[in-house]
């Protein structure tokens, strides 16, 4: 996308290079100690990791990695003080993740994250750090509820993206086979992982009959794919 716009953020048409200069970036301010509390490689890989779940974040990522990459303008990575961050949502998200399956120890992680770190290199550790705590949650997971797929009688509505990396799009799929009630609506070539807050027209109007009538269409045999905006 950002070599798409090469005539607004001027860093350039080649994706690969594009890619290339931004690692080699976030490799160069790790290997300097910011200054003060200042930001460094970790709020640039921050920056990165917003854009890989939503095309909402793309404009301004591309803004902030023009800035970084053009200018050495790290301001444009400080989110400023008046940002708060959500400790609910983040206790909320860690109260399911670490409940629901068992997590080895912090050192097997850290070794874990190493060895995947240098083909994985954008969430690698945003990934290990964000799901840290479980190591030493201290509550034990439960055993999850069994489900019937096939007591589920009524038709209902799953909806996906093609390239939602955070869930794959193989996962919905799998939903899909175990449920044989549900539908699966995916947004071709989409890469948003809330997808029913960012997608198109086609998909939300979809949403909005299933929730005011319970209508649905019909399972075809193979996936339907809807482009999305």
């Amino acid at each position: 996308w950002v070599a798409k716009h090469d005539a607004a953020l001027k860093l350039g048409s080649d994706p690969d290079a594009i890619l290339t200069k931004t690692f080699a970036k976030i490799d160069d301010l790790a290997a300097k100690q910011p200054t003060g509390c200042g930001p460094g490689s970790a709020e640039l890989v921050n920056a990165l990791v917003k854009a890989a779940y939503g095309v909402t974040y793309w404009p301004m990522t591309g803004q902030t990695l023009q800035q970084v990459l053009t200018a050495n303008d790290l301001k444009a990575l400080d989110e400023g003080s008046d940002v708060k961050p959500s400790d609910n949502n983040y206790a909320g998200y860690l109260g399911v993740q670490c409940s629901e399956s068992t997590w080895p120890d912090i050192q097997t992680m850290v070794a874990d994250a190493r060895r995947m770190a240098p083909d994985n290199k954008l969430m690698t550790w945003s990934n290990t750090w964000f799901n840290g705590p479980c190591a030493t949650w201290p509550v034990k997971p439960v055993p999850l509820t069994p489900v019937d797929a096939a007591a589920f009688t009524a038709p209902f509505l799953m909806v996906h993206e093609t390239f939602d990396g955070a869930t794959p799009l193989s996962g919905a799929l799998a939903v899909r086979e175990k449920f044989p009630a549900s539908r699966l609506l995916v947004g071709k070539n989409g890469s948003t992982h809330w997808t029913a807050f960012a997608a198109s027209p086609c998909i939300t109007d979809t949403i909005a009959t299933y929730l005011s009538t319970g209508a649905v269409t019909a399972r075809g045999s193979n996936v339907a794919l809807t482009a999305t905006g």
